[in-house]
């Protein structure tokens, strides 16, 4: 009788943790590509320059010039962001897919996929 009891929590033990499992790989959103922290110097409308930081690896520290477009989030806390909410001066994260131009400054070639504001108060 115990050892039924037993096997029955153990069997339910595994459904829930191999169900929870799939809920959570199904529902996850993914972000491809690469990712790197930096400092905006300049916006030209949707179009930025901006310096990466020191905690990155070397390959995305420097001038980096890059476009938004309207597929590309903007975000601050998980918070939806317009474009004007970004100014020189704050910290962001990018993250982009495609290919950087190898010139100076660097430029991302395709508009990046999402640049979160950092900053702890806007």
């Amino acid at each position: 009788m115990k050892k039924t009891i037993l096997i029955g929590y153990l069997i339910l033990l595994v459904a829930v943790a191999s169900g929870g499992f799939w809920i959570g790989r199904n529902t996850a959103d993914p972000i491809a590509g690469a990712t790197f922290y930096a400092t905006i110097e300049d916006i030209d409308q949707n179009n930025f320059l901006v310096n990466g930081l020191d905690v990155n690896d070397i390959n995305n520290r420097g001038e980096v010039y890059f476009s938004v477009d309207n597929k590309t989030k903007l975000e601050w806390r998980h918070t939806e962001i317009t474009r004007e909410d970004l100014q020189i001066g704050d910290t962001i994260s990018v993250t982009y897919l495609g290919e950087v131009q190898e010139s100076y400054p660097r430029r991302i070639v395709n508009p990046v996929i999402r640049v979160t504001l950092l900053e702890d108060e806007k």
